[in-house]
């Protein structure tokens, strides 16, 4: 390895096992390999690029995608997926926005069954869901409120004070990016349409809440 003030970087020469094809697409555009089935991809050679933890900038470490052996700036991996990058969230703000919110934000990886934010809890910041599904429930998990995917957020009491706060479980393997409460209000004040965006989701997920309360108080 050699050591830079950015970065770590090695040579590597036999077969990478990509799991992502958007990632297999953009090094196989950098370094001119072919690529066959399941994003097996066969290089003769082929640089490595693994950003230090422990060097640049702060906020690095934080907007790292970490895919198997593979690093990626949330902000290429989300312009890169056009389900993400058009979101509702996204549709919001601008392209400059956009990548400025994910720099300062955080991917986390969530396990099947995990219940990462429970109900009645504060959220820290706003949660977008890169991959994978995530159920929102009330009554200690017993009134299912919806089931979440690509590209929908939630957390929203981060944000909005009127909004309710579910419990949160991963229902297969997830990942997230936790957006920072203080550049989303920041953004709020700046662009109106994102404001009317959290509070119209607001009201939609406490019209659920409610309706699901109304059904077991019946029963």
């Amino acid at each position: 390895y050699e050591r830079t003030t950015r970065k770590l970087s090695h040579q590597y020469s036999g077969t990478a096992y990509i799991e992502f094809p958007w990632v297999v697409n953009m090094l196989s555009r950098n370094v001119g390999a072919p690529v066959g089935d399941w994003g097996i991809m066969v290089v003769d050679r082929i640089d490595l690029c693994v950003y230090d933890s422990c060097v640049g900038d702060p906020g690095e470490k934080a907007s790292i995608l970490r895919i198997g052996i593979t690093q990626v700036r949330l902000g290429e991996y989300v312009e890169e997926d056009d389900l993400l990058r058009r979101s509702t969230l996204f549709r919001c703000v601008s392209d400059k926005e956009r990548q400025l919110l994910l720099s300062q934000s955080k991917a986390r990886v969530i396990k099947p069954g995990e219940v990462f934010l429970e109900e009645a809890m504060p959220a820290k910041g706003i949660y977008f869901v890169l991959e994978g599904t995530v159920r929102l429930s009330m009554q200690d998990g017993m009134a299912e409120l919806i089931t979440l995917g690509k590209g929908d957020v939630f957390g929203l009491s981060a944000v909005e004070s009127s909004a309710i706060r579910p419990q949160a479980t991963a229902e297969g393997d997830t990942r997230v990016v936790l957006l920072p409460a203080e550049q989303i209000q920041v953004l709020m004040q700046t662009t109106p349409r994102l404001g009317d965006f959290f509070r119209e989701l607001a009201a939609e997920r406490r019209k659920l809440a409610e309706d699901g309360a109304s059904f077991f108080d019946r029963w």
